[in-house]
């Protein structure tokens, strides 16, 4: 076979194939296949059955193809609480008291007792004759009432004192056999110096 006959045969052959294409019917969607379309801002579902002599159009419902969904509605998050800061208490017990001392019903003495205070933590000392009692003491979670223990060198005992107002305060000495009252920024005794 020459050059020339193979090209032919190549050629004969090319055409059969592309007649036989063009001969093939087109593919046809099979009948009774639904087509399904969304009107637009309508939500009318529009189905189309396409057949091989035309097509039908039935309007139907949204709810008749899609599924019913039921939306469980996004629990709102609670704000997170915001701590209050504990307030500052108003009592203050460092500084320079003039306290009674005494018996109740008898005679009391004067002494100039100097406090200092850190937190809830209270140290003082006062001049008795010529001993200097010193005091030790822890203050209640509002500061308003002081307990400790007194000493002298020899001797010590307990005490309490409550203030009253931010310069005065009642209190007593060895378990109340002594009554013990002070004021300060020249405010009055407190009646009855007895406490708390």
């Amino acid at each position: 076979m020459t050059k020339r006959n193979f090209k032919s045969l190549i050629a004969l052959v090319l055409l059969t194939l592309f007649l036989q294409a063009c001969s093939t019917p087109p593919l046809q969607q099979s009948q009774n296949t639904p087509f399904v379309s969304v009107e637009d801002q309508t939500k009318t579902i529009v189905v189309q059955t396409l057949t091989a002599q035309g097509s039908d159009i039935q309007p139907i419902t949204e709810e008749a193809i899609l599924p019913t969904l039921t939306l469980t509605p996004t629990e709102t998050p609670k704000p997170t609480d915001t701590l209050t800061p504990t307030p500052t208490p108003i009592y203050d017990w460092t500084g320079t008291w003039k306290t009674s001392f005494g018996r109740t019903g008898y005679r009391h003495v004067t002494w100039i007792v100097t406090f200092n205070q850190t937190d809830n933590k209270v140290s003082g000392s006062f001049i008795y004759g010529e001993r200097t009692i010193t005091l030790e003491g822890s203050l209640s979670s509002d500061w308003q009432l002081l307990t400790g223990t007194w000493d002298n060198g020899t001797s010590s005992g307990p005490f309490e004192l409550k203030m009253v107002s931010v310069n005065q305060f009642i209190g007593n000495q060895d378990n109340g056999e002594y009554e013990w009252c002070g004021v300060r920024n020249r405010a009055g005794f407190p009646s009855p110096c007895m406490g708390p």
